[in-house]
């Protein structure tokens, strides 16, 4: 999903401290020209220009003007986070870990498809469906790039989680397995944010589909016979065994975001799921599950996808849709 929201000019980034809620402090990695720097990047979750709280009544949510009376649920895994020079080269943030560098129930260290975070953006309130306050709230990416010297003039992410670990046991029991030797393929233990069990990723797995949710967005509508309205992002058409890694998906449905004019010294992510839910009749369920799991068939997921700008059938990819996704300056 490609967005530009802020008309700021690519910024030098020789750093040397922190500002706002963004960590900008050098690592002493990268190289003597250009070191690596610690990076924070704040998310958060409105519907409209309201920030999104459990238990609070949004109006107008909707193609209809809907309401929306209890916020249930807003997470989202990521991965390939990178900035983008004004020369269009691409840098890698290196997601951290703990003090030992091992992966904790946010975040899977490394770059590219490797580091993986899963953003939970619910509040601590009442009404969301966590039943024990949130413990695993989330709202940051953090880590390493080297881009202490560059002038940065946008943000690349993916969301989701990457094919490579979409099907592995999200229990953490059972690697899977080289067909041919029977031996363990390194890596495929899940870990961290992908972990089902205890914190991490609980309710963000089909145990039934053998894949992660790539994203679970959930809202009570007290006017719709089905009362809550889902969106359940995750990849579909898989066949293949997972146990042997060969389990494949015709249709990833992993959003590509792309925010332009992006300072991580200044800026933070906004998730606008007012806008996600612009193109739906939120009260009215058009069949099969109850708002949006992804499914082909499913005409709830129509308006969802357009404005994820993912494909989907009858879907209208060049429609000028309100952006899910758009950045916030810090205070």
């Amino acid at each position: 999903m490609r967005a530009t929201f802020l008309a700021i000019a690519g910024i030098s980034m020789v750093v040397s401290g922190c500002g706002g809620s963004s960590s900008s402090s050098s690592t002493g990695g990268g190289d003597d020209i250009n070191p690596d720097v610690s990076i924070s990047i704040p998310f958060n979750a409105t519907l409209g220009n309201d920030a999104f709280e459990c238990g609070k009544e949004y109006p107008g949510i909707g193609s209809n003007g809907g309401n929306i009376a209890v916020a249930h649920d807003a997470r989202l895994f990521i991965h390939n986070v990178r900035f983008v020079t004004n020369d269009d080269r691409e840098i890698p943030m290196v997601l951290d870990g703990d003090d030992n560098g091992e992966a904790t129930a946010q975040q899977k260290p490394g770059e590219g498809i490797e580091g993986i975070a899963l953003l939970d953006l619910r509040d601590k309130g009442e009404g969301c469906t966590s039943d024990d306050a949130n413990p695993d709230y989330n709202d940051s990416v953090t880590g390493t790039a080297a881009i202490a010297n560059e002038n940065i003039k946008a943000l690349r992410f993916s969301v989701g989680v990457p094919a490579k670990y979409n099907h592995i046991d999200a229990q953490g029991n059972q690697p899977q397995l080289d067909r041919e030797t029977g031996e363990p393929i390194a890596g495929t233990v899940a870990e961290g944010p992908l972990a089902a069990s205890g914190m991490g990723a609980g309710g963000m797995h089909w145990s039934w589909a053998m894949g992660y949710v790539h994203a679970r967005i959930e809202v009570e509508v007290p006017s719709a016979d089905a009362g809550i309205f889902y969106v359940h992002l995750g990849s579909t058409e898989c066949d293949g065994e997972a146990s042997y890694a060969e389990r494949v998906c015709a249709n990833g449905n992993r959003p590509e975001v792309e925010l332009n004019d992006f300072n991580p010294e200044l800026h933070g992510i906004n998730v606008n799921l007012a806008a996600l839910l612009s193109g739906n009749d939120i009260t009215v369920n058009q069949g099969g599950p109850a708002g949006c799991m992804s499914g082909l068939t499913d005409l709830d997921c129509i308006g969802i996808f357009e404005r994820l700008e993912l494909p989907f059938p009858d879907a209208d990819m060049t429609g000028d849709y309100p952006a899910v996704f758009s950045t916030f300056e810090l205070q």
